[in-house]
């Protein structure tokens, strides 16, 4: 997995529903295939069915060797390319190329931004999880999964929501979240995080991930291998309503870079 966008939490998924994913192909580069997913949940009893998630999906064609240079880097395979048979197709086809050209321009800017030494990750972090990828964290090619990588994001983005919060937060959207680099196993993982802005009902938690790869004796080298942005909404325990969200003030030039950004994907 290279990127995943749009990932919205429309319906929680209760305890004994049957639960369906559906994916469509939408497009291909080169390199890439970008594939939609709606998820559903079926009452088994009363058979009424209800969308519950959707997402965009890309992923990058892999080959089965690991990377191992400092760089972490690995050569993309070809893929086959899909070739739209109608209208709506083509429709698609087009919407996907749109996305694909607008992600290669956010990462030349992340990457510009890195260079100049801004983001908001320009101060400490309100929190950083820590841990080691096993055995049963990876595949059988030794690649970390993207799974697992977004359950420790989604784990910090939420411990640094509820502190700013200071309350009981549920996860409402996953944006922009890119894997620019592989993790392998062995791998010790940094995942950081921070809120960047408050809308009155909702906050977004900027997500930073490095490795140290312990494997290729590289300890206290640190390279970022991903990044994202999450979305919370504070509850009330006792009522499950949604609750005011205290404001993000920015502090540095990278906070207010981010919180700009973060304003723009809100609005």
């Amino acid at each position: 997995m290279a990127h995943l966008d749009e990932v919205h939490f429309e319906q929680p998924v209760h305890v004994g529903e049957l639960v369906q994913l559906y994916a469509t192909l939408a497009f291909t580069s080169r390199h890439t295939i970008e594939v939609d997913v709606v998820v559903e949940a079926e009452d088994l009893v009363t058979r009424r069915r209800r969308r519950t998630n959707t997402a965009r999906v890309t992923y990058v064609g892999a080959t089965p060797t690991l990377g191992l240079t400092p760089e972490l880097k690995t050569p993309p395979a070809e893929v086959p390319q899909l070739v739209p048979r109608n209208e709506e197709e083509q429709a698609l086809f087009e919407a996907g190329q749109a996305r694909y050209e607008a992600r290669k321009a956010e990462l030349r800017l992340h990457r510009q931004d890195a260079d100049n030494g801004l983001g908001p990750f320009d101060e400490a972090p309100l929190v950083t999880l820590v841990q080691m990828m096993m055995p049963g964290d990876c595949t059988s090619w030794k690649y970390a999964q993207a799974g697992v990588l977004m359950k420790l994001m989604d784990n910090a983005s939420g411990c640094a929501a509820i502190k700013h919060c200071g309350g009981l937060v549920v996860t409402a959207r996953m944006d922009a979240v890119n894997f620019v680099h592989n993790v392998l196993l062995g791998d010790i993982v940094y995942i950081h995080a921070t809120p960047v802005f408050a809308s009155n009902k909702s906050l977004e938690v900027a997500v930073s991930v490095e490795v140290e790869r312990v494997s290729l004796k590289c300890m206290g080298q640190r390279l970022q291998v991903s990044r994202g942005a999450f979305s919370f909404v504070a509850i009330d325990p006792s009522t499950r309503r949604t609750l005011p969200v205290p404001p993000v003030v920015p502090k540095t030039p990278g906070q207010q870079q981010a919180w700009e950004r973060a304003k723009a994907r809100y609005e």
